[in-house]
């Protein structure tokens, strides 16, 4: 990969279906999760947005006294969305269309709970979305 201005030009010039096939960073993230039959192989997803709290779900259902560390926290940024101009929504609408269903995120408003990835995080096994 070329040296790119910004992340915009990243994605109007390098983002592609192909391309995101072709490397583990951008390949869909349902693509880690479902099975051969386009299913979910997992009874629990936690969002990056609440580390925390969905770290902690985990470790009170297996039982575990862990706790999720914070080290070398991020600065508070702005939103997604404002990284992306037109085109490049466009073009990530494109190649990560299922990842964007399923998961619920949106460029406008943030990610919403959905009939396949309710507020509680597990997947309602059985019924994917088209």
């Amino acid at each position: 990969m070329r040296r790119l201005p910004d992340f915009d030009a990243f994605v109007q010039h390098w983002l592609s279906p192909e391309n995101a096939r072709r490397s583990l960073l951008f390949l869909p993230q349902h693509e880690f999760i479902c099975d051969r039959f386009g299913l979910p192989g997992v009874d629990f997803i936690g969002r990056f947005e609440n580390l925390a709290e969905d770290f902690a779900s985990v470790a009170a259902c297996l039982a575990l006294p862990a706790r999720l560390p914070e080290v070398n926290r991020s600065p508070e940024r702005p939103p997604y969305q404002d990284y992306y101009s037109q085109a490049s929504r466009e073009l990530v609408a494109l190649v990560y269309a299922r990842d964007l269903q399923w998961f619920g995120y949106r460029f406008e408003g943030g990610w919403a709970p959905t009939p396949w990835l309710p507020e509680s995080g597990r997947p309602a096994i059985g019924g994917t979305p088209d």
